[in-house]
């Protein structure tokens, strides 16, 4: 009910679990995973599903950095796109690359926003959040 109250000027906010109730009624905007990027993922939570997703994109050959210093890891490497595992991981990966908003452009899967730094996409999503293979999903629909 808060969320169809609310007009553009509020951004809901909260736990991944939250975010299916909060866009059920108005839809999801799905968005397409943009093309010719090479993609980095940026794994700080220590949440095992995230462990394992992190490890499944590895197998894949897709770039990973991971541990405490992850959004440090990943300025330096200038990235083209990004796949964060994290809101705190997150917040310091744009702080990082200084960007202090991004434009949601919708979700590339449920629960998972597309957004754009500046011309940096970055896909986010929470720590604890999405199947074993999504990396592989994701890169898929490339």
């Amino acid at each position: 009910r808060i969320a169809n109250a609310c007009d553009a000027r509020c951004i809901a906010v909260g736990s991944g679990g939250l975010a299916r109730w909060v866009l059920t009624p108005r839809g999801p905007v799905l968005a397409e995973v943009p093309r010719g990027r090479r993609w980095l993922v940026v794994c700080g939570s220590l949440h095992p599903v995230s462990l394992r997703q992190a490890a499944r994109a590895r197998a894949i050959g897709v770039e990973v950095v991971s541990g405490p210093d992850a959004a440090e890891q990943a300025v330096r490497r200038k990235p083209e796109a990004l796949i964060i595992f994290g809101g705190e991981t997150t917040f310091e990966t744009l702080r990082g690359l200084g960007r202090e908003s991004v434009t949601t452009l919708g979700e590339v899967l449920p629960g998972v926003p597309l957004s754009m730094a500046g011309e940096t996409p970055v896909i986010t999503k929470a720590g604890g959040f999405g199947a074993d293979d999504l990396v592989r999903t994701i890169v898929g629909k490339r």
